[in-house]
């Protein structure tokens, strides 16, 4: 299915002009999946942050933030259900030298690992060098040594920029996953303010030796 791929630029300057700042640009894209979902992304020009809407049936099923560095690299990702509830994070390596992303690390809401996502090349193993590999955790074991997850591909968690055939969130939302998504609530007359996705504490980081935290 062709995406709407059409890149919206918003430009917010009926006051910025007026007051002689720099106009501030806004980037809105929208994509079609094969599944039946559509996600709408939008970035403004002065925050380092990717917004995204995924619905189905026009009814949102899925919330993601993305935030990057200044060089526009992501470095973190917030996901939540349909009903603005928290899912987990997922947090971003790169590798010192070639500057290339190598990891990603999958925590849930209580900021506990479950997952690690090693990209191609990033293991010395040379059964792993050509493809992605994921590990699994135990949250409530930490001590467990952790198990190669090969109930499913090993796909990354990336803000979307194309159509896809089925939208994964990343953090496993419900048995299933993605086919699991609730769709959103009706808003109640106050609305409560989401809890951050690892409240209180935060994940600790275990990145590969030879990648930036």
């Amino acid at each position: 299915m062709k995406s709407l791929a059409c890149m919206l630029v918003l430009t917010l300057a009926s006051t910025a002009f007026a007051q002689g700042a720099k106009p501030i640009e806004a980037m809105s894209r929208i994509y079609k999946h094969k599944d039946g979902t559509r996600t709408e992304t939008r970035k403004d020009g002065d925050k380092n942050e990717i917004h995204e809407s995924t619905f189905r049936n026009n009814i949102l099923i899925c919330k993601r933030i993305f935030y990057c560095d200044t060089k526009g690299r992501t470095r973190q990702g917030v996901i939540y259900d349909g009903r603005m509830h928290p899912m987990g994070t997922i947090l971003y390596g790169y590798d010192r030298t070639t500057d290339q992303l190598v990891e990603e690390q999958q925590y849930n809401k209580g900021g506990k690992l479950v997952r690690r996502l090693f990209y191609p090349g990033a293991l010395k193993d040379p059964k792993y060098a050509n493809r992605y590999v994921a590990f699994t955790f135990d949250p409530n074991d930490p001590k467990s040594q952790p198990v190669q997850d090969t109930t499913q591909p090993a796909v990354p968690t990336r803000p979307v920029e194309s159509d896809q055939d089925e939208f994964e969130p990343g953090i496993r939302i419900g048995p299933g996953g993605a086919s699991s998504l609730k769709p959103a609530a009706p808003a109640p007359a106050t609305p409560a303010t989401p809890a951050p996705a690892a409240p209180g504490t935060q994940p600790r980081k275990r990145f590969l030796k030879s990648s930036k935290s």
